[in-house]
């Protein structure tokens, strides 16, 4: 997606675990033919490479209408991160796609 946008369009990841991890794979975990490292990966070193904004945060709801403070839609995050575990947010969008899978 933001290799089509470009630089002109700022595209943003919030996920809860800072990990993506090949979930095929983990039975080659479970019977220690692979370790875990290899499996997962870090998601903000990958995001931060294609100039994606990331976020370890869990969405916890999504105003496509706004607020009383504002009518620009938004999502409201709660960190998950060692830093800022607990701290809430609003991540403001145009289109917002929820893949959750």
């Amino acid at each position: 997606l933001k290799k089509k946008l470009g630089k002109k369009h700022d595209v943003i990841v919030i996920s809860p675990s800072q990990y993506y991890q090949w979930v095929p794979s983990n039975i080659w975990v479970g019977v220690g033919r692979m370790k875990a490292e290899q499996v997962r990966f870090k998601l903000n070193k990958v995001y931060k490479r294609w100039g994606i904004d990331f976020h370890q945060a869990k969405a916890t709801a999504i105003h496509p209408a706004g607020d009383t403070i504002s009518d620009t839609p938004f999502v409201a995050i709660e960190y998950t991160s060692d830093g800022k575990r607990g701290e809430k947010g609003k991540v403001e969008y145009d289109y917002l796609v929820n893949a959750t899978g």
